[in-house]
């Protein structure tokens, strides 16, 4: 059993010298007495490994934490990792449209819309148009190009439409260029869990840093 530990804890080590590599790590100081600190480093500032930020805030902030017995504290912490889980648009999922579409004038997207991955440069959209449409109720389940960024132009119907995702990819604005009048919105139906996965996994990797620092 401590042969299996020693092998996974190494795992995670080389694992997270390969993140590392790769992603910026923010860190920042403080002065604590007992499990109270304050903070003395005004803003987090890039380090290449977790091991020169605490040796930053040691040389470079030991005077500021001479008073009461204070010692000094470091954070480091993924920053790279945080900004892509806050910040990459995430277009896969189910979505549920609002009622604030003008059926009466307009051919509206209605219940629920699916985007599915095909592949890396293709996506799936399955979904129902009600009101001013060419019939009365039409399905479409067309494959278009994977959007790269918050905001992508679909045609649906031979309309033109202009899809934006929110930054926290919750919610979907659809518009038509040919009718400004016609647009409406679209809620992630999972909203609420994947911010929760997402902010579990950030959680992981800093736990699993902090590992490290104190195997290290």
């Amino acid at each position: 059993m401590h042969h299996k530990m020693v092998i996974i804890i190494g795992l995670i080590i080389v694992g997270l010298t390969g993140i590392h590599s790769n992603d910026e790590l923010m860190c920042n100081c403080s002065c604590c007495i007992d499990r109270q600190c304050r903070k003395i480093s005004q803003n987090d500032f890039s380090v290449s490994t977790c091991g020169s930020c605490q040796s930053i805030c040691q040389s470079k902030f030991s005077a500021a934490c001479t008073k009461m017995s204070s010692t000094v504290s470091y954070k480091c912490t993924n920053g790279t990792m945080a900004s892509r889980l806050l910040s990459e648009p995430d277009w896969i999922g189910e979505f549920r449209m609002t009622d604030d579409c003008d059926t009466e004038s307009c051919c509206c997207l209605t219940d629920l819309v699916q985007f599915t991955r095909v592949n890396v440069n293709n996506l799936h959209i399955q979904g129902q148009f009600f009101g001013q449409c060419p019939r009365a109720l039409l399905t479409i389940e067309d494959i278009y190009m994977m959007p790269n960024d918050f905001s992508a132009n679909f045609n649906f119907l031979n309309r033109l439409v202009s899809a934006k995702l929110s930054s926290d990819s919750r919610t979907i604005s659809f518009m038509e260029t040919d009718n400004l009048a016609c647009r409406y919105k679209a809620v992630r139906e999972n909203a609420a869990s994947m911010i929760a996965i997402n902010w579990m996994f950030f959680i992981l990797i800093c736990s699993m840093v902090n590992v490290k620092n104190y195997i290290i």
